[in-house]
């Protein structure tokens, strides 16, 4: 019987509860405004809109689901004018979430392989469904190539 060594292989936390989005009200945006000054550029790029925002950005954005991370970014860059601030801002995780980190090797049967890989598969495609087309499924889809071209090349390996 031939195993998959997913050695090194990279932990990465997926989830769609509803626990992690947010749903965009016009009482959240106003939260995110300062007086006089409204949304700063980078916040309407978190939330997926071009800046200088198109009319009526204030309802295309009412009824959408954000992420938890991506609101606490949306508030904590209020009244924020300095680039290089927001950019601080911008670049720092949340929720005391942790960088990806290696762990240790597990060993799959050819059918375990397979099995984990429809399985990382479907979650992916609800994750997207939940993102929609947006600047924040980018990164995602990003993670998911990596991981399904690990996964790929394992199950490749238990061929004979």
């Amino acid at each position: 019987m031939n195993n998959t060594s997913f050695d090194d292989m990279e932990t990465v936390k997926l989830s769609t509860s509803e626990n992690d989005f947010v749903v965009i009200t016009e009482d959240f945006l106003v939260s995110g405004m300062t007086s006089g000054c409204g949304i700063n550029k980078d916040q309407f790029k978190i939330l997926g809109l071009e800046y200088p925002a198109p009319k009526g950005w204030k309802q295309s954005l009412i009824g959408k689901r954000i992420s938890k991370e991506t609101a606490e970014k949306f508030i904590a860059l209020k009244g924020v004018h300095k680039p290089k601030d927001r950019s601080s801002i911008l670049s720092q995780e949340t929720n005391g979430t942790k960088p990806l980190k290696k762990t240790e090797s597990i060993n799959l049967t050819h059918r375990e392989s397979i099995i984990l890989y429809q399985l990382v598969k479907n979650e992916y495609c609800n994750i997207v469904a939940a993102l929609g087309n947006t600047e924040e499924s980018k990164p995602v889809k990003k993670i998911y190539n990596t991981i399904m071209d690990k996964l790929e090349g394992a199950i490749a390996k238990t061929i004979d």
